[in-house]
């Protein structure tokens, strides 16, 4: 992994960097749900590797304390799931993450934790702090991802069309939630964005389940774009976002918060 020794030493950075990010999204939290305590739907765990290589990434998670924070984030917002949820990251011999509904779990692959950071390294980025967010921001996508998989298997949700891409729509509103969550949300774009030209060599073909990380790239900064179109102007004048996909944007946005805000309601 030939990242290690950089992201070794972000190890102090993205501690600090992820706990501030963490106050301000457990206060916002806590005053939508009144501050009440409830049974917690999902658990956390950190399982430690036996692979040597990916100790140093297991020590920068928990440390980071990155998992009390989603899970304590969604416990505080939604009523108790019927059934506690498991959400653990753990050593899987390849870079993925899923959710299990006969183990009832949520599992984050330390490959893909260490792929994500060593595919947002590419990009370039001119500070640490931005290289960071990313990479949180592309890590809480993925486990809204699987959060979508888990409501919708538990609760019931009747979505309409592909359970993927509805779940990709929960991430990208999920994410812009936060305060300055369209800083995660460009993140996990980035990624996307990087993902496009190895999509070949994991051997994705039109019959798979999941979109190609090509649309969800677009699916994202639409959904971003929409959520304010002023504000997120740039993503058109700089070329990231067709003009032509833009004008549908708005509509696609207020579509799916409006489809996921009525599914959820009474949760």
């Amino acid at each position: 992994m030939a990242t290690v020794s950089t992201r070794t030493r972000f190890v102090s950075v993205l501690t600090a960097s992820w706990l501030g990010l963490c106050v301000a999204v457990d206060a916002t939290a806590q005053q939508a749900s009144g501050g009440d305590q409830r049974s917690p739907s999902l658990t956390f765990l950190y399982e430690k590797p036996v692979s040597s290589e990916l100790q140093q990434l297991f020590e920068t998670l928990r440390d980071s304390r990155i998992l009390e924070s989603w899970t304590g984030h969604v416990n505080r917002t939604l009523k108790p799931l019927p059934h506690p949820i498991e959400v653990a990251f753990a050593e899987c011999g390849k870079a993925k993450s899923w959710y299990d509904a006969q183990q009832q779990r949520i599992t984050f692959c330390y490959e893909e934790a260490d792929r994500i950071f060593r595919m947002l390294h590419l990009v370039g980025y001119e500070a640490q702090t931005a290289l960071l967010t990313s990479w949180i921001g592309t890590l809480l996508y993925e486990f809204y991802h699987e959060l979508a998989h888990t409501l919708i298997d538990m609760l019931w949700l009747p979505v309409l069309g592909r359970e993927e891409d509805s779940a990709d729509q929960f991430a990208v509103i999920a994410l812009l939630g936060h305060p300055e969550g369209w800083k995660l949300a460009l993140g996990a774009a980035d990624y996307l964005h990087e993902m496009i030209a190895i999509e070949t060599d994991l051997g994705l073909d039109p019959a798979h389940r999941h979109p190609f990380f090509s649309q969800r790239y677009y699916n994202t900064l639409c959904l971003m774009y929409g959520s304010d179109p002023v504000k997120h102007d740039a993503l058109v004048t700089q070329g990231r976002l067709p003009k032509t996909r833009a004008e549908s944007c708005r509509f696609e946005y207020e579509r799916a918060l409006y489809g996921w805000g009525t599914l959820l309601q009474a949760f």
